[in-house]
């Protein structure tokens, strides 16, 4: 590992270690953003109005859900990362 460190230190700079951070961010906020909505969405849908503890299975799958919903919306920014900016 450290030897892989200090090979981008030394070919590529500073630089080298933050490359492909802005697509990155591209990838990952939209894919949180639409977790936290839809996990939220989920659990006022799975559980009653007035609930202040949902239970358990309710959390699971809200949670599951949302996930599935996140990797379904970002997974083609995912592949726009690996085939366009993926270095070979």
């Amino acid at each position: 590992m450290w030897d892989c460190i200090k090979s981008v230190a030394r070919t590529e700079g500073l630089r080298g270690f933050f490359v492909s951070y802005p697509t990155t961010l591209a990838m990952n906020i939209p894919h949180h953003a639409v977790m936290v909505a839809a996990n939220e969405s989920f659990k006022l849908l799975f559980t009653s109005r007035g609930l202040n503890d949902p239970p358990v299975w309710a959390l699971v799958v809200s949670g599951g859900a949302a996930g599935a919903l996140a990797c379904a919306v970002s997974n083609p920014l995912d592949v726009i990362k690996t085939r366009y900016f993926s270095s070979s």
